[in-house]
């Protein structure tokens, strides 16, 4: 690697945070018991009031990962299957949550790496849930394929009264696609 891919135009946009994106409805019961169900985890805190009363929690909570799962279009927002989205400018939004850009050179394809997370408590019943995402650093390496640049994202959630849940860190991997690759 004697050239870095990292241009100049992605090192300005290390650093750079998206705004705050508050999920358009409250954490529900519902919600929560049908993500239980559909991570198959039959943890009685997550529906049952009398045990979620008796655990350290003291009342119903929602599995870890609910909060990044709330970011849905609105029912009277756009259908995005039927919206003329353009031509791709060469940004990349990391999570679906999130205005932040990484502009990745044109002709590259990104791919997701890695997540992980810091969860700091779980939301409740009620909540309204906050996001704000950052790009905190990029990195370059040497892959099978090729040339690499990782792009890496700190994506935080809060509740109504700005108390941390959660922090997801993930690594999006991006490379030069290669001459006759489908996109």
């Amino acid at each position: 690697m004697s050239e870095s891919a990292i241009d100049e135009r992605m090192r300005a946009a290390i650093g750079r945070e998206s705004s705050p994106r508050t999920a358009w409805d409250e954490v529900s019961r519902g919600e929560i018991r049908r993500y239980a169900q559909a991570v198959m985890d039959p943890n009685p805190i997550y529906w049952d009031e009398a045990a979620a009363k008796e655990s350290k929690y003291g009342g119903v909570v929602a599995p870890p990962f609910l909060p990044s799962k709330l970011y849905r279009v609105r029912p009277d927002g756009p259908d995005p299957l039927r919206e003329d989205l353009g031509g791709w400018d060469g940004a990349h939004t990391p999570r679906g949550e999130s205005d932040l850009q990484i502009p990745w050179p044109p002709g590259w394809i990104v791919l997701h790496g890695s997540d992980e997370a810091e969860i700091y408590q779980l939301a409740r019943p009620g909540d309204t849930i906050t996001s704000r995402s950052k790009l905190v650093d990029m990195y370059e390496r040497q892959g099978r394929s090729g040339h690499l640049v990782m792009a890496v994202t700190e994506t935080s959630y809060f509740n109504q009264r700005g108390e941390l849940l959660y922090v997801n860190r993930g690594v999006s991997i991006a490379r030069p696609i290669r001459a006759g690759e489908a996109t």
